[in-house]
């Protein structure tokens, strides 16, 4: 299995964060020896895929087809990925405020799902598929990718006001309280979450949980040996290890010691964390 990772062109820079590319050509695998756990990110995605069929798993469901090409709204939840055959997928990683742009939905409204993407831009999905199918290299496939995106540009302009409450939750780990980021961004509460919502997708208050989520990731890695679970809660702005110990739960889908203890890290994982050891938004994505 390998992986690529790749920033976009200067034209959607402001809205895209980067390509993550996997790839694999053997065909001796079974669909558990390829399986990959994706965890609850601030950030919405989309993926094209030209590989085999592909399967998802969603923490407390069943197996179930993934589609080939997919929009994936927030989630507060781990989903699980698997394939039998060839991989060949495209990973789109936006910013925060940037799938919005290329949508006429709210992002809240596919939570915790990957949304065929033919439901939203029609038969064109059909022709671009077929484009990658035939693409010569890596390196043309991204060209495909980011035309097809640059076409589906619906809102290019920001929200600055939000691109800058976004850097408050960020910095603040995702501990500080919606009027605290409504009042320093000179807005009254329900203006504030109109306009978050509009621009981000979700609610601030779910951002934050996620960031905050990121958070422990990190504080996990800065510990040696057997982690300090009380620490690691007070480090990362929760009201006690008990309060914790249950968000980890509802997001990772195991408690924070069954994952320290049985998490293995894949080469996908380690490839991508690599490339965004220094994002301050997010510390894991891929396990």
């Amino acid at each position: 299995m390998q992986s690529y990772f790749f920033r976009p062109s200067i034209f959607l820079e402001p809205y895209i964060d980067y390509y993550f590319v996997i790839e694999d050509s053997s065909n001796d695998h079974n669909i558990e020896s390829q399986g990959v756990t994706v965890f609850p990110t601030p950030q919405g995605q989309m993926v094209f895929s030209y590989g085999d069929r592909s399967f998802e798993k969603w923490s407390g469901g069943n197996l179930f087809h993934s589609p080939d090409f997919a929009i994936g709204g927030y989630a507060n939840k781990s989903v699980e990925y698997f394939t039998s055959g060839k991989v060949g997928a495209i990973m789109v990683g936006f910013k925060p405020w940037g799938i919005q742009a290329f949508l006429d939905f709210e992002l809240k409204h596919i939570s915790n799902s990957n949304s065929d993407m033919i439901l939203h831009f029609g038969n064109e999905v059909l022709f671009v598929e077929e484009m990658l199918l035939e693409a010569g290299d890596m390196a043309e496939r991204i060209r495909i990718v980011e035309a097809f995106l640059a076409g589906k540009l619906r809102r290019p302009v920001i929200d600055q006001s939000m691109v800058f409450a976004v850097g408050l939750i960020a910095h603040s780990k995702g501990t500080m309280t919606v009027e605290q980021i409504a009042k320093a961004c000179f807005m009254g509460r329900r203006n504030f979450l109109r306009r978050f919502e509009a621009s981000i997708g979700i609610n601030p208050k779910m951002f934050s949980r996620i960031v905050r989520f990121q958070q422990v990731f990190t504080a996990m890695d800065a510990q040696q040996g057997k982690a300090d679970w009380s620490k690691i809660a007070f480090e990362t702005g929760y009201f006690d290890q008990a309060h914790f110990i249950t968000e980890f739960k509802e997001f990772a889908g195991v408690t924070p010691s069954m994952f320290q203890q049985n998490a293995h890290p894949t080469d996908i994982g380690r490839c991508f964390g690599s490339n965004m050891q220094n994002d301050t938004l997010f510390s894991k994505i891929y396990l």
